[in-house]
């Protein structure tokens, strides 16, 4: 059984489908009596909906939103006391809203493909608190509470999916207009960029609304926040630019992390590793990856070097990035293969001709990934080939021995097995 809403029509008409959906699903006549002899300003409409609640959220899936916004329609309506100060004091239907979401089975393959058809799904439950916010004046703090529900329900039931660029990019001004306090603001952007940072594919995303939190002339800002995001990038996989910011008011907060997002921010290899070597602890205090940080750094590095010389020998790579001189070649080849720049070696110069360099700006997650796994696998082969000419060279040594060696160490076997 489905209803459909029709708008712009009178209370009466909301109260009498409303009584009438609450009844068929529970399979009695409860409510219908009552709700039809109600009007608008009937002094117990409001407590008569509100105890309905309850079970209106026993409703299914299907059935869920489209009651809800006869719920809307109707506390609209009524004359008994001014919307928003309805829902102000009757906030637990936000936080019945968000309770639906079962925290044990939120990531159960029951629950996200709803096969009972019964259990409302964490969509449906955030477009029913969006038609709530939406029916608010964007002056009011009450905005907030509903968008901190939205956000919880995302939360629980881990659909990071469902938080839309739009969503993510309006949130900031939704906040300022709705007069939320200064910390609360940055709580919620924080808390919003964390959750998107988990999913893969989101971290950038979620830099980008850290940066527009960091970069809101309306939001007051404090070098612990700077960290954060400072923080949040090393982690990225990827090179972020940190250009915009100043780097060094982090020394109130951390000065050794302050020095980390300086090299990094400069491509500084060199002064990274010898900074890493005498730092180990920074890595572990903010759960950092060095290996990830020094792969990501080594690219940048190629890329910042091609960029400034088109002629370069196998000496100054091998210097700038830090890797045997005898690597290089190999090195280059797979920045050529990967796309990160174009040339041409001649091995008997032994110097790198460039003729096109891919701006690290222009990676994105993919790329950094795929670089990574190939750069891995080279170093993998790498060490293969070195244990192969090791093993050859042994096996070379063994066969040069003269007679009389042989014959002594055949010797010194039968006397082991003796």
């Amino acid at each position: 059984m489905s209803f459909t809403i029709i708008s712009d029509r009178l209370i009466t008409e909301y109260l009498v489908e409303y009584a009438a959906i609450l009844d068929y699903f529970t399979k009695s006549n409860t409510y219908s009596p009552k709700f039809t002899t109600l009007t608008e300003d009937s002094s117990d409409l409001v407590p008569s909906v509100l105890e309905s609640i309850k079970t209106l959220n026993s409703l299914p899936d299907r059935e869920f939103e489209s009651s809800y916004n006869l719920l809307i329609q109707i506390f609209q309506q009524q004359e008994f006391i001014e919307y928003t100060e309805l829902l102000s004091s009757n906030l637990s239907i936000f936080s019945d809203l968000v309770s639906l979401i079962p925290e044990s089975e939120a990531n159960s393959i029951d629950y996200l493909l709803n096969r009972n058809g019964n259990k409302v799904k964490a969509a449906t439950i955030i477009s029913v608190l969006s038609n709530f916010f939406n029916s608010i004046p964007e002056d009011s703090n009450l905005r907030v509470e509903i968008l901190r529900s939205i956000i919880k329900v995302i939360e629980i039931s881990n659909s990071t999916s469902l938080l839309s660029e739009t969503f993510t990019n309006n949130l900031p001004k939704w906040l300022i207009k709705s007069n939320a306090p200064n910390d609360e603001i940055k709580s919620i952007l924080t808390n919003v960029s964390n959750i998107l940072f988990k999913q893969s594919s989101r971290k950038n995303s979620a830099l980008s609304l850290y940066k527009s939190l960091l970069n809101n002339d309306e939001i007051s800002t404090d070098s612990k926040d700077l960290a954060n995001f400072v923080i949040l990038s090393l982690k990225s996989n990827s090179y972020e630019d940190l250009t915009d910011f100043n780097l060094s008011e982090l020394s109130s907060f951390d000065p050794t992390l302050s020095e980390l997002a300086q090299l990094y921010n400069n491509i500084d290899l060199a002064k990274f590793l010898s900074f890493a070597s005498s730092n180990n602890s920074i890595f572990t205090k903010y759960a950092l990856n060095e290996t990830e940080l020094t792969h990501i750094l080594r690219v940048a590095s190629i890329t910042k070097l091609t960029l400034r010389n088109r002629v370069l020998p196998f000496s100054k790579i091998a210097s700038e990035l830090s890797i045997p001189e005898s690597d290089v070649e190999e090195y280059i080849f797979n920045c050529i293969q990967f796309g990160i720049l174009e040339g041409r070696i001649s091995q008997s110069q032994e110097v790198l001709y460039v003729h096109k360099v891919k701006s690290i700006g222009s990676f994105d997650e993919e790329n950094w990934k795929l670089i990574k796994s190939k750069l891995t696998a080279w170093k993998l082969s790498l060490k293969e080939i070195k244990e192969t000419v090791d093993q050859v060279s042994s096996n070379k040594s063994r066969q040069k021995r003269t007679p009389q060696q042989q014959q002594q160490n055949k010797q010194r076997n039968q006397k082991v097995v003796a």
